[in-house]
């Protein structure tokens, strides 16, 4: 279906995504460019690099998305997506 899709004109237009379609389109645009090593240049030659670099420069100044749109990974939520028992230092989280 995505393949044969009929091409969008440029422009400005409101994106409405299939639920099988939103987990990819949030992974890449806001989950890739949060990841510290992109924003700090250490994937430039391997992943790419974010336009949340430097950090310093752009941390509680930029905005991805409207006011009403929040994303938050709480990892100690019981069944959460982000959940893990133990953090990369395996600290109890």
């Amino acid at each position: 279906m995505k393949l044969s899709a009929t091409p969008v004109e440029p422009g400005t237009w409101d994106l409405v995504l299939h639920p099988s379609h939103l987990w990819l389109t949030i992974h890449e645009n806001v989950g890739h460019p949060t990841e510290l090593d992109r924003a700090l240049g250490y994937e430039a030659n391997y992943a790419g690099t974010s336009f949340l670099s430097p950090p310093e420069e752009v941390l509680n100044k930029l905005r991805l998305g409207p006011e009403f749109m929040q994303f938050q990974g709480n990892r100690t939520e019981i069944g959460g997506g982000a959940t893990v028992g133990y953090d990369d230092e395996g600290v109890p989280a």
